[in-house]
């Protein structure tokens, strides 16, 4: 079994006898700076923390950066509505990822946050890309016509003979 240590921390001592003797000395941690997420473990190597953060600072804002170029050439020439509506909201799924991956690693301790709106926004995604498909093969008429179409050029007699 372990023993447990409290924040001070007892390290030996020589005294300037000739026989050395040990005597407690009591070492005690400084005080935090501030209450950052970054700062309040002090088991977190905060140079590489800041790096790692200002990386990911910089890749949120590279995709801001993107995102916002694709909305504009979609928004520039509005000749199809529906189906640049549901691009765009397809295309914006990166964007929420970087800001709330980035939401998650400056509050790690409030991860299941961001670990259920990314979810959310999965879910929102596939359905936009769902209707993306429908509204492109040309609505609900037009995916029943695709599926006629395909149905008849397959061969059923396998089922047949097997019955």
């Amino acid at each position: 079994m372990h023993p447990q240590f409290s924040p001070t921390q007892i390290a030996p001592s020589f005294s300037p006898t000739l026989s050395p003797t040990l005597s407690p000395t009591v070492f005690i941690s400084p005080p935090l700076l501030s209450t950052s997420p970054l700062t309040a473990d002090p088991s977190i190597d905060v140079p590489r923390a800041l790096l790692f953060l200002t990386l990911l600072l910089l890749s949120s804002l590279t995709t801001l950066t993107y995102t916002a170029s694709i909305y504009r050439s979609h928004f520039s020439s509005f000749l199809e509505p529906g189906l640049q509506r549901l691009a765009v909201r397809i295309s914006s799924v990166p964007l929420v990822y970087s800001a709330l991956f980035l939401y998650a690693s400056v509050y790690p301790k409030r991860f299941w946050l961001s670990e259920m709106l990314i979810s959310a926004y999965e879910c929102y995604a596939i359905y936009s890309y769902f209707g993306f498909i429908v509204l492109y093969v040309g609505g609900r008429q037009g995916v029943v016509r695709e599926i006629e179409q395909y149905m008849q050029g397959l061969e059923f007699d396998c089922l047949l003979a097997a019955a």
